[in-house]
């Protein structure tokens, strides 16, 4: 069906173009998909690790302690953190 869409025309040509460009994700966003990854992948390995030593009730202590490394030293500093 796409082959006879590229073959009649000039426009079916650009339709079958704009499918492909679509298809291929840019490199930054391919990038930005592999370091969000890492971090997952990271962070529920931190967690899984910390639920072991110190129980179920600690994992809200360490989600908050992410959250505040994040806010203070990532996206802030500690006289101004980031929400």
């Amino acid at each position: 069906m796409i082959v006879a869409a590229i073959s009649q025309s000039q426009e079916g040509k650009e339709a079958a173009m704009i499918l492909i460009i679509q298809a291929i994700p840019c490199i930054i966003h391919l990038e930005n998909r592999v370091g969000e990854k890492l971090i997952t992948v990271l962070l529920a390995m931190a967690a899984e690790r910390f639920h072991q030593e110190r129980g179920v009730r600690s994992l809200n202590q360490f989600a908050r302690n992410i959250n505040h490394i994040v806010n203070t030293s990532i996206l802030g500093a500690v006289v101004r953190p980031k929400q």
